[in-house]
C-alpha cells in the first residue's frame, strides 16, 4: 500500500497559505481516493500543524516568493513573444 499526499497552496509573493489537501491510498489492485472534509472546516490547530509540516520541508513563503517571481517572468516573456508575433503578422 502506498499513500500519496497533495496539498493545494496559494501565494501572493510574500505569504504562503495551505488551502486544501488530499490523501490517496494505492493498493496493488486498486486506487482509493478520499479527499476528506473541506480543509476550511478542519480544526485550526490541525491546519497550523499542516502548515508547520510543509514549512519544515521547505514549502514556505520563500518558495512561494520564488514561484511567484518565476511565474511573473514567464508571463512577461510569453507576452513579449505574443507582441512580436502580432508585429510580424501585421507587417
Amino acid at each position: 500500500m502506498r499513500l500519496s499526499r497533495s496539498f493545494d497552496c496559494l501565494t501572493n509573493g510574500s505569504e504562503f497559505k495551505v488551502v486544501g489537501m488530499e490523501l490517496e491510498r494505492a493498493d496493488d489492485d486498486e486506487n482509493v481516493a478520499y479527499t476528506g472534509p473541506d480543509y476550511k472546516t478542519l480544526d485550526p490547530s490541525l491546519q497550523d500543524s499542516v502548515q508547520t509540516y510543509l514549512e519544515a520541508r521547505g514549502i514556505n513563503a520563500e518558495l512561494g516568493s520564488y514561484i511567484f517571481d518565476v511565474q511573473r517572468d514567464k508571463e512577461s516573456k510569453m507576452y513579449m513573444r505574443w507582441l512580436t508575433d502580432v508585429e510580424k503578422f501585421l507587417n
